[in-house]
């Protein structure tokens, strides 16, 4: 059997094992059928899609002490829309809270900052923007705007939930 063969033996074989497993109709696959596929993999178009960011870690990832700066940007693979922000801190600031803010080409998709107050490691998550969406190719970034004073806030991992547009 020639290489061409044997490949499409075994893709066949996948489609059985697919067929079978999900209960799909054994002689053709359908629209219908190709929704429940994919609900049964949670890849439907409102799946969780969720960006992560980390501020204030050295190269071993250890927290270091955060700066005011954009500390991390990624581009959107997908249209997603943002739901809400968590996020954990590693050392608590001191006499200031750490602010920081979700950006989206620039612009903030946050009505108030998330924050960690002084002495706390409690979040208050913010408010997003009504109706905020991040579009495929948009650049989404991280900007810490304020650290808090002496100590510094240090470790910071922010997690934008959203689902898939």
């Amino acid at each position: 059997m020639s290489n061409n063969g044997k490949a499409m033996d075994q893709t066949w074989r996948l489609i059985n094992f697919i067929r079978k497993s999900f209960r799909l109709r054994p002689r053709h696959i359908d629209q219908a059928d190709v929704a429940a596929l994919r609900e049964k993999l949670g890849v439907t178009p409102d799946a969780p899609y969720d960006i992560p960011f980390n501020a204030g870690f050295d190269p071993d990832t250890q927290p270091t002490d955060l700066e005011i700066k954009t500390h991390g940007t990624v581009i959107a693979s997908r249209a997603i829309t943002p739901q809400t922000i968590v996020a954990r801190i590693e050392t608590v600031p001191s006499g200031a809270p750490v602010v920081f803010d979700i950006r989206v080409n620039g612009a903030s998709i946050c009505a108030i900052k998330p924050s960690f107050a002084a002495d706390s490691s409690v979040l208050n998550a913010g408010t997003l923007v009504a109706n905020p969406s991040i579009k495929q190719g948009d650049a989404v970034s991280l900007v810490v705007t304020g650290i808090g004073i002496d100590p510094v806030g240090a470790g910071l991992r922010v997690g934008l939930k959203g689902r898939a547009a």
